[in-house]
């Protein structure tokens, strides 16, 4: 059959129709019936399930697979007219409209690029937030120091729950980034690592394997982030030995970042860490980050402080897929902060107008206005992240 046949028989009925099938017979029987491969380097995720492309594409078509080749540009360019939203990243435990924002900004996605990953909406803090967040889905970040007591709680709140929770130590604010190099303007002492630990232990008991934290590091200083995590190193194995997600994160400095990950390596003397990568300050770059996922082959990789939108996300999930295909990827951003303002909307996304509020300050007001008129009785930031990232979003513009 011809790259037209497959256009021609490919619909969005066929395509939910084959997903049903593949559901219903099981991936080893579905196989066999269509003579598909059990792998493939790229998916389809449907109501939150993945499915391998082409077999699922083939069977969809009534084609065999070795019948077509179809190129991801023109296979992504089909789906979109059936009605898919494409995306260069598959994103677990994280809302459908956060996806569906940041591909805005990236243009012409090929469908069939994805990569497994977790994006974290980091710097939500706030107790209002934090239920907002976890009430769309949306994997959640906050840092310790901007930890009330009533938001932890509402961290311990999610236990048994399918939203994982990224808690970073705040050591980013430690440093300033200067002609000179780093900085260190605002020091960490033993007493302030150990609270941050202990918050780190509380949340593990109830958490588990949902918590993500981030290990004893100084931003841009590779020696005394390893001075932090010899003196910590039993803390840091407890954490693991629970069930957490421990982030290592390969600062820059003399030596790759591979040798020193190889280093910490020795210290912890273990290897089941997250890795993670600095993405904001002392950024790593994406040939950086190709780089050193193919020395390490990581099984986990963070990349910290890189956000959906951000320009470099695409292309650094696609290098670390080219380098290491089996590492599981996570990231995070400030995704409320980069999504507020009364004037600075961007052309790049759907729910805003150029000079416009942005998405969150528009749906903060809204939200605002309903609560007002006793149409809700969620608390303002709560029924604002759901109006804003909802399943259910309003038109804020």
């Amino acid at each position: 059959m011809t790259k037209q046949g497959l256009a021609q028989n490919l619909t969005r009925e066929s395509l939910l129709s084959a997903m049903a099938e593949y559901d219903r017979l099981g991936a080893d029987a579905f196989h066999a019936q269509h003579g598909t491969a059990p792998s493939t380097r790229y998916q389809l995720r449907h109501g939150g399930k993945v499915y391998p492309s082409k077999a699922i594409v083939a069977a969809a078509a009534q084609m065999s697979p070795k019948s077509f080749s179809g190129g991801k540009a023109r296979l992504g360019r089909m789906l979109a007219r059936l009605g898919f939203t494409l995306g260069a990243l598959a994103f677990s435990a994280t809302a459908p409209r956060v996806v569906e924002h940041a591909a805005a900004a990236h243009g012409d996605l090929a469908a069939n690029q994805t990569v497994e990953a977790t994006y974290f909406a980091s710097g939500s803090n706030r107790p209002a937030q934090i239920r907002g967040f976890a009430s769309i889905g949306q994997a959640i970040g906050v840092a310790v120091p901007e930890l009330s007591e009533e938001a932890e709680n509402a961290l311990h709140g999610l236990a048994g729950t399918s939203i994982p929770v990224f808690v970073d130590s705040g050591a980013f604010s430690e440093v300033e980034f200067g002609a000179a190099g780093p900085e260190v303007v605002r020091p960490i002492d033993d007493a302030r690592w150990q609270s941050i630990l202990d918050t780190y232990a509380r949340l593990g008991a109830t958490l588990g394997g949902q918590l993500y934290v981030v290990a004893p590091d100084m931003v841009g200083f590779q020696d005394r982030t390893l001075e932090r995590l010899r003196q910590w190193a039993p803390e840091v194995r407890s954490l693991i030995d629970a069930g957490v997600n421990v982030i290592v994160v390969a600062q820059k400095g003399a030596r790759s970042q591979a040798d020193f990950d190889a280093e910490v390596e020795g210290v912890l003397g273990r290897s089941d860490y997250v890795r993670g990568l600095p993405c904001n300050k002392a950024a790593t770059t994406v040939e950086e980050i190709s780089a050193f996922a193919a020395a390490r082959k990581p099984a986990r990789l963070h990349l910290l402080g890189l956000g959906l939108r951000n320009d470099r996300a695409p292309r650094a999930a696609e290098v670390v897929a080219e380098a290491s295909p089996e590492t599981i990827l996570s990231l995070d951003s400030c995704l409320i902060t980069e999504s507020v303002g009364a004037s600075n909307g961007r052309a790049s996304h759907p729910a805003e107008t150029p000079k416009g509020p942005r998405v969150f300050t528009a749906a903060r007001r809204l939200a605002k206005r309903m609560i007002e008129a006793g149409k809700s009785l969620l608390e303002t930031e709560e029924l604002a992240i759901r109006l804003a990232w909802g399943p259910d979003q309003l038109a804020l513009c």
